[in-house]
């Protein structure tokens, strides 16, 4: 993500509080399995099976658990109230 002005802490922690960590941006359960195959698919073009990846900025992890079944997944994101999981 590009910004034209560097937001300031008191922002993003703003932006980033619980209550968007919260509240998934997919309503429908559908809508978000068809975001993660399209992301499973852009990450086969240029990383093999079976590697490590490191989501950096995972929120809660739902694409890390989707995408477990075929890598080594890693999460971090820095918000306080994101709660990121790893395998």
């Amino acid at each position: 993500m590009q910004v034209l002005h560097e937001p300031s802490e008191e922002t993003l922690t703003g932006i980033y509080s619980a209550a968007y960590f919260a509240n998934s941006k997919y309503r429908d359960k559908s809508a978000l399995e068809l975001e993660h195959q399209r992301r499973l698919d852009l990450l086969a073009k240029f990383v093999p099976v079976g590697a490590s990846v490191l989501d950096a900025g995972c929120s809660v992890g739902d694409f890390i658990a989707s995408a477990k079944i075929s890598y080594q997944m890693y999460g971090i994101d820095i918000a306080e109230s994101a709660h990121c999981s790893s395998t």
